[in-house]
C-alpha cells in the first residue's frame, strides 16, 4: 500500500483504482472513463467505479474539474 492508502485508510480495491488510473493516466495523458476501469479492473458494475471514486475524492486523491472529468489530485 501506498502512503496514501495508509493515511486514508483505503481498501485493495480502491488502491488498485488508484493505481490503475495514474499509470493510464502516465501511458496515454488521458483519464480513464469510468467503463474502462470497471472493465480493466472487472468490476461488474459502473456504480462499483463510481464507489471507489467517491472514496478517492473524499480521500483528496483525485478531484472532478468543473467539466466533471476526473483530475488526478
Amino acid at each position: 500500500m501506498t502512503v496514501l492508502a495508509d493515511q486514508c485508510d483505503l481498501t485493495q480495491s480502491t488502491e488498485r483504482v488508484l493505481r490503475f488510473m495514474r499509470d493510464y493516466f502516465r501511458t496515454t495523458s488521458n483519464m480513464p472513463t469510468i467503463r474502462e476501469i470497471m472493465r480493466y479492473l472487472g468490476f461488474r458494475s459502473t456504480n462499483s467505479v463510481y464507489k471507489q471514486i467517491k472514496k478517492l475524492e473524499a480521500c483528496g486523491a483525485v478531484r472532478k474539474t468543473t467539466g466533471g472529468k476526473l483530475q488526478l489530485a
